[in-house]
């Protein structure tokens, strides 16, 4: 089912509507990022520190650019960062 992902987001991205959001899914998110077919990336930082944890991609990517759009402080300390992806064959 994995190698269906790229090709179904694909043509949902063709598709007239609103965005495709995933949230979580380290691999398929770096196998989007292997196609091209992830334009944002939103972080929220959270105000601690751990030894370990789950990578934010469940493999290697290419370096990829990112251009801050937007980003939110809020009381607690949570940092909402969102990127645009600047892809290099655009």
């Amino acid at each position: 089912m994995i190698i269906i992902v790229p090709k179904l987001v694909r043509n949902l991205k063709n598709e007239t509507g609103k965005d495709i959001y995933l949230c979580g899914g380290a691999n398929v998110a770096a196998m989007l990022f292997s196609e091209n077919l992830i334009d944002e990336v939103i972080l929220k930082l959270n105000p601690f520190l751990m030894g370990s944890g789950i990578p934010l991609f469940g493999k290697l990517i290419k370096q990829t650019a990112l251009q801050l759009t937007d980003s939110k402080i809020y009381k607690s300390g949570i940092i909402l960062l969102n990127y645009q992806v600047m892809h290099s064959n655009k």
